[in-house]
């Protein structure tokens, strides 16, 4: 859809759900690798291992996928899903 023709509050409504999903999925990845480490652990230990797993993301985000997002981009369009005709 042509973004001069969306409605502004449309718009505003799409940032704020993306940004909620987005707080969703690093929370739950974090949930997920935080459940390795020992349970009790100092503010220092929680930063380190907070900026560790979010440059990891950076890095990941940075190369855009790398080689996994170059596998999925090629199951994609070898898919017969009615939501995968744009390739």
């Amino acid at each position: 859809m042509d973004k001069k023709k969306q409605k502004p509050y449309w718009l505003v409504a799409q940032w704020f759900s993306t940004g909620f999903l987005w707080s969703q999925w690093l929370i739950q990845d974090f949930a997920n690798i935080f459940v390795f480490l020992p349970r009790q652990l100092t503010i220092s230990e929680l930063g380190i291992a907070l900026i560790v797993i979010l440059s990891i993301m950076a890095y990941i985000f940075n190369v855009k996928g790398g080689n996994i997002q170059k596998i999925v981009n090629s199951e994609i369009k070898h898919a017969a899903h009615p939501f995968c005709n744009n390739y």
